[in-house]
């Protein structure tokens, strides 16, 4: 049941016509379902638990995560609506979760701050053709920035 809402609430959510913030989506699941507060040592060093916070989200947050990921997906062409389940949906937010996280011990540790939106930004602000193939290596596993990443403000 509640694929099917997640499913008919996201085709709802996302008309052909639509523009996804494809940053705004990450940056959502990142911070608010997974707890993290784009601060370096706060993440690195104190939430280490970002699982066990996403599995105790409430079911409103898990169900906007699951949209925002699937609106990613869908308009990127990356996973057509029929073959996307809830166990890709989880999967993929972890592997979202779990590059961001390994990353704050590599391209991201020159960053005090605002390391979310560098690990976002990194992944979305590009052309789309990038973007999708960013979000198509997270969806196979974690997309980890390296030492030598280039970052924007």
């Amino acid at each position: 049941l509640i694929s099917f809402t997640v499913t008919i609430l996201a085709v709802l959510i996302i008309p052909a016509y639509s523009v996804v913030d494809y940053k705004d989506n990450c940056k959502y699941i990142l911070m608010t379902y997974a707890g993290f507060r784009s601060q370096l040592l706060h993440d690195r060093d104190v939430h280490t638990n970002y699982i066990v916070t996403m599995a105790n989200a409430t079911l409103g947050v898990q169900l906007a995560a699951e949209a925002k990921i699937y609106s990613i997906y869908v308009t990127l062409r990356i996973i057509d609506p029929i073959d996307f389940t809830d166990e890709m949906k989880q999967k993929i937010i972890k592997n979202l979760a779990s590059g961001y996280y390994s990353s704050l011990r590599k391209g991201l540790q020159y960053y005090a701050s605002n390391t979310v939106e560098k690990y976002c930004g990194y992944i979305c602000d590009n052309a789309l053709d990038v973007a999708a193939i960013n979000f198509t290596i997270i969806r196979d596993g974690p997309l980890e920035l390296k030492n030598n990443a280039i970052l924007g403000v």
